[in-house]
């Protein structure tokens, strides 16, 4: 089966163009949601250390991981 060239460039053509339209629509979705604001409560969690680690917005509103225990 022979695709006549202009036939074949138009097709190629119009799927690069799609594909790069689907990619900037997904670049944008993403950067839309990195942009909202979250609010974690102000609580914090006291470690093993006696430290203080309060919440991290960009993961859910889990705890910071407490500091490493250092061998005194």
């Amino acid at each position: 089966m022979r695709i006549d060239g202009k036939f074949g460039f138009w097709f190629l053509l119009l799927f690069g163009l799609t594909l790069t339209a689907m990619s900037l629509i997904k670049n944008q979705e993403e950067t839309e949601s990195e942009d909202e604001v979250v609010f974690c409560t102000m609580d914090v969690k006291e470690c093993p250390d006696g430290s203080f680690v309060s919440r991290d917005p960009s993961k859910n509103c889990e705890f910071f991981p407490c500091p490493e225990a250092r061998d005194r």
